[in-house]
């Protein structure tokens, strides 16, 4: 897949995810919310948590995997961006949670699955 097919279903998959989301009670906050170069899919909220998502998707089944989906390097970055976020907006009496959304398309059918709290940051 070239980088513009694969720019056009990261943005699909980002647009499944805050539906997926949206659904599920949260308010989203931010899409591709950027500090310098470094970036966070989506920034959601519900109840008093918000959530720093990172999307990822396949065009095939596979086991999801976040250590080898997602590097530490690529976790650390969210991480920063996140920190920003909040220094940026003065939060301070907020829950966080760091998540992945894995968008499976799979035989002109879509599975989402939402792991809540999955990064860890080393």
């Amino acid at each position: 897949m070239n980088k513009k097919n694969s720019k056009i279903k990261g943005s699909k998959s980002e647009l499944i995810a805050i539906d997926f989301l949206v659904k599920r009670g949260y308010l989203i906050l931010e899409q591709n919310f950027r500090c310098s170069r470094k970036e966070i899919d989506i920034i959601a909220k519900k109840d008093n948590v918000i959530s720093f998502i990172e999307v990822k998707s396949k065009s095939q089944y596979v086991k999801f995997d976040i250590e080898q989906s997602i590097s530490a390097s690529k976790q650390k970055n969210i991480f920063e961006v996140a920190n920003y976020y909040v220094e940026k907006n003065n939060i301070i009496d907020a829950e966080f949670s760091f998540d992945v959304i894995f968008v499976k398309f799979v035989k002109g059918d879509v599975e989402i699955e939402h792991f809540v709290n999955s990064l860890q940051y080393y």
